[in-house]
Formats: structure tokens, sequence, C-alpha cells
């Protein structure tokens, strides 16, 4: 898979912030992901989803992220589409991955 460019990560994260913040799952309990940002640049990564989120969940654990912190972001990044993906990683990178 080609890499990601500045311009197809600013269409994602367009989109993805048109999202509401707050997801239902299960019918029963919001979830939130942290607020906290990782120093990341997702431009020039390999594109697949399995290497961004890894160098996401690296990077955070280099930043003291606990472990729930992660897990959250990593769950709400593969909870939907590829789209849907990059957006949550970009949203927790500061620069917004780029």
């Amino acid at each position: 898979m080609a890499p990601l460019d500045r311009r197809g990560l600013a269409v994602l994260s367009y989109l993805y912030r048109r999202r509401a913040r707050l997801r239902v799952v299960g019918g029963e309990s919001m979830t939130t992901t942290p607020t906290k940002k990782v120093k990341l640049k997702l431009v020039g990564l390999d594109g697949n989803v399995f290497c961004l989120i890894g160098a996401f969940r690296r990077q955070a654990r280099r930043e003291k992220w606990t472990d729930e912190e992660i897990e959250a972001v990593t769950e709400d990044a593969m909870s939907g589409d590829y789209s849907h993906a990059v957006a949550t990683l970009m949203e927790h990178c500061k620069g917004g991955g780029m």
C-alpha cells in the first residue's frame, strides 16, 4: 500500500471532524478516547492500517500513556473502516499526523 500523503490526511481529518466525538457501544454505555496526543508523523509511513496502529502504540508507550488509554484509541481506530482508523489516529497525533 502506498504511503499516506498530506492531501489524503487532510481530507480524512475533515471528514472525521464532522463526526460526533462520542459513540454508543452496545447501546448502553458511552466511551471516549483520551484527549492526549502523541508526537508522531503519519505522513511517509506505510499506509497499512496495522503498521499505522503499531507506530501509534509504540510512540504512546514511549510517551508514558497508560495501557487503558492506548487500548481505547486502538479499539476506536479498529471499530470502523480504513478511513475511520486513519482519522482516529490523526486525532491523537500532534499536528494531525502531518
